[in-house]
């Protein structure tokens, strides 16, 4: 027989736990029933192995059963019973990653005093600023060679931001450059972002479904040599996921039970290579349609940098143009919506009502973005006039939301209406086996009535 709708295998090994005898019973069968043993040359087997796969061709979820009538007349009324459609779950999971970043810096660098030499060919600069990038140096501004610093007074007229830094001296331009011989810098940064995925899946009740959001980095890796001893510097992909996975359970009262596990990887800030995992394991029951937070994701990491010049930079006030301080503070939160569903089994081949959603849904996001329908030149909708379609019956479908290739596709209009069952191998074989059922018992009605008749003319 063909498993209609469970798992052959599961259906096995729930059939041989139906019919095996008792724990510590030495012989092959105790089930009885009218004080005749039943159930004692009993054969099970599925299609599939133990895991749910078979590798050979032209198999299906079918459950091979051999047992003698009677056994198999009592078997067939369990598997009737068991054999029902079963319930799924939509599992809706919205993860949103939400990061603040706050950013204060306060210094100074000087080049020299106003620019001008204390003498002797000495120089001095005072490089606080210099672990960030200040410079957008242009070609003007670059080193002749690799071991000369540029200066200030190097830096071409727009190489600085002005809404960041405030310059001391005078700029030059291109060709001539000034006599920039400080910098001022003052800022307060505050960056606000969330990422947002909403994915969603449908499982069977009581299976595992899992989602899983990767994020991935460029990593330095190892340094290989060459033969002439030239270094080359590999990199690697380095990944952070977000993997929530999810076990529904539907329970007598139309609940569901959920088992949750989620686990969260993120970037050690300073160290794109090494990453660290946020881990959170619960279980809860649910009704169809509610929405479950889960938070407690959180990450929050505070930095502070000083630069300063040794001396300089302890005399009050003054000190001030010797120093640089920076303070950095970053948050991420991550909360986890989930919102299971119940969808019942349809079996008039419609939508339930979920899929109905997602579809009406799915439709709403194609045509909003329909320029044909927001288009009302009549010239531009001559010449592109819709495929397969007139323009009024375009326009009257955008009118009453009906989108063809969705809803052609989900009312099945382009699949037969019908199967000739005596041209197809397999319901032929079917048909046959049905007809030999039916003329059995037919023999076996005529037999016994044909037995009845006899006994009431012996008794006459």
């Amino acid at each position: 027989m063909r498993a209609g709708r469970l798992d052959a295998g599961d259906m096995r090994r729930l059939l041989a736990d139906i019919i095996k005898p008792p724990k510590g019973a030495d012989q092959k069968s105790l089930v009885t029933e009218g004080g005749y043993k039943v159930f004692e040359d009993v054969v099970i087997a599925a299609e599939q192995d133990d895991d749910g796969t078979s590798g050979k061709r032209g198999s299906g979820n079918r459950l091979v059963v051999a047992a003698n009538a009677e056994d198999w007349r009592r078997l067939e009324q369990f598997i009737d019973k068991l054999d029902k459609p079963q319930p799924q779950v939509a599992i809706e999971v919205m993860i949103v990653d939400v990061t603040l970043q706050q950013i204060k810096n306060l210094g100074t660098q000087v080049f020299n005093l106003k620019g001008k030499s204390p003498g002797a060919g000495v120089n001095m600069e005072f490089l606080n600023l210099s672990e960030d990038s200040i410079l957008q140096q242009s070609p003007a501004a670059q080193p002749e060679s690799p071991s000369t610093h540029p200066t200030y007074m190097e830096i071409p007229k727009g190489s600085i931001d002005s809404s960041t830094f405030v310059t001391l001296g005078k700029a030059g331009t291109g060709t001539s450059p000034g006599n920039i011989w400080g910098l001022i810098r003052a800022t307060w940064g505050i960056t606000n972002s969330q990422v947002v995925s909403q994915p969603y899946q449908v499982v069977n009740n009581n299976q595992t479904c899992t989602v899983d959001i990767k994020n991935s980095r460029r990593a330095a890796g190892d340094i290989e040599f060459s033969k002439t001893n030239n270094a080359l510097q590999k990199y690697t992909d380095v990944s952070a996921a977000t993997t929530v996975t999810i076990t529904p359970c539907i329970n007598l009262a139309g609940n569901i039970d959920l088992t949750i596990d989620v686990a969260a990887d993120g970037f050690i800030e300073g160290s794109i290579a090494n990453t660290f995992t946020n881990h959170i394991t619960t279980k809860t029951s649910m009704a169809t349609g509610e929405v479950l937070v889960i938070g407690g994701l959180k990450k929050s990491n505070i930095s502070e940098k000083t630069f300063k010049t040794p001396l300089l930079s302890e005399i009050p006030i003054l000190g001030n143009l010797f120093k640089s301080k920076e303070k950095r503070k970053d948050e991420s939160n991550l909360f986890v919506f989930i919102r299971p569903s119940v969808m019942k089994p349809q079996l008039d081949g419609l939508p339930d009502e979920y899929t109905q959603l997602k579809l009406d849904y799915a439709k709403y996001q194609i045509m909003k973005s329909d320029s044909y329908v927001k288009d009302r030149d009549p010239i531009q909708r001559f010449y592109f006039q819709p495929a397969h379609q007139t323009i009024k019956s375009k326009l009257a479908d955008a009118a009453n939301g009906i989108l063809r290739p969705i809803d052609d596709f989900t009312y099945g209009r382009s699949r037969p209406k019908s199967v000739n069952l005596s041209l197809d191998p397999y319901f032929k074989v079917t048909e046959s086996l049905e007809k030999a059922k039916r003329e059995r018992l037919l023999v076996r009605a005529h037999t016994k009535k044909l037995t009845t008749h006899q006994g009431y003319r012996h008794s006459a």
